[in-house]
């Protein structure tokens, strides 16, 4: 069984008054890590980061992060891209985004869960 992190919610304050709010969870998966980063906005936000960042082993060896599959209003120009332990999304306009993808990593559960966060 896999528990989120502390500190897995993240709310920041956007111009005007508005929120953006992050939330993750984890759960195993046949191959890996099933992971799950939800995003709420109220305003329209250009070139988010989400950072999300990928377990180290001990040896050293980084988890690999599969590809993104993000759902969210359809009007929204998202284009999600992996960089690093950052996923960019280029514009989102106000409503729910959900972004997931596998986690592979060789790790025990209580090791892959890290702390996500959010800017712009």
């Amino acid at each position: 069984r896999v528990r989120n992190p502390g500190g897995a919610n993240v709310t920041r304050a956007v111009q005007g008054g508005g929120r953006a709010t992050l939330a993750k969870s984890v759960e195993a998966a046949p191959q890996g890590y099933a992971v799950t980063l939800t995003l709420t906005v109220d305003r329209t936000l250009e070139n988010v980061r989400l950072t999300d960042p990928l377990p180290v082993a001990a040896s050293g060896a980084a988890a690999v992060r599969g590809p993104l599959t993000v759902q969210g209003p359809s009007l929204a120009g998202v284009n999600a891209r992996a960089e690093g332990d950052s996923i960019l999304l280029a514009r989102v306009i106000p409503g729910t985004y959900t972004v997931t993808y596998t986690l592979l990593t060789d790790q025990a559960a209580d090791a892959v869960v890290t702390a996500p966060d959010l800017a712009w």
